[in-house]
């Protein structure tokens, strides 16, 4: 009888170890999020309409968090308009280009969690990089002849500064 007993006991002991061993509240090493800013496409589609220079530039975002606690994040973003004027007695039309490329790196630490939202505080280095270029073409009447003139006008610009604050985030599936 305690051979019997003593297999008993080694069988429970052996399945309360496998049972405890799969413990699903785990948070995981590694937790990857990607994302986009989709404000420019409703804009576009007049969902909503947010003041010219309050755009967020950072179309995609990256975030990747240490036991979904600690993180590190980056973020890039573009931008290019093309515009024509049209000038009266103007033989071609003002054309100006813009363009802008915005990078951010930082770093975040997710404080509260609940099922639905996460609350974090962040810190962020800053880079842009922009250039305006105009192209206008222009007639002068000097007797006998009609003389065109092109001029270009070219800038460029580099900002780079930093960032902090508090965020919000809604969970679409359940922690």
């Amino acid at each position: 009888m305690p051979k019997r007993k003593a297999r008993l006991f080694a069988l429970l002991f052996c399945v309360s170890v496998t049972l405890s061993a799969q413990d699903t509240t785990k948070v995981p090493l590694l937790n990857h999020e990607i994302g986009i800013n989709a404000e420019t496409l409703l804009q576009q589609l007049r969902v909503f309409v947010t003041p010219a220079g309050m755009q967020q530039p950072y179309v995609v975002f990256y975030n990747l968090y240490f036991k979904d606690m600690v993180g590190v994040r980056g973020g890039i973003g573009m931008s290019s308009i093309k515009s024509e004027t049209d000038i009266d007695g103007q033989p071609k039309p003002r054309v100006n280009t813009q363009k802008e490329i915005h990078f951010r790196a930082g770093a975040s630490y997710n404080f509260v969690r609940t099922k639905k939202f996460t609350f974090n505080v962040f810190a962020d280095y800053l880079h842009s990089e922009a250039s305006s270029e105009t192209v206008n073409s222009f007639t002068l009447q000097t007797f006998p002849d009609v003389i065109s003139v092109t001029s270009e006008i070219t800038e460029k610009g580099t900002a780079y500064g930093g960032q902090a604050g508090i965020g919000v985030k809604w969970n679409m599936t359940k922690h």
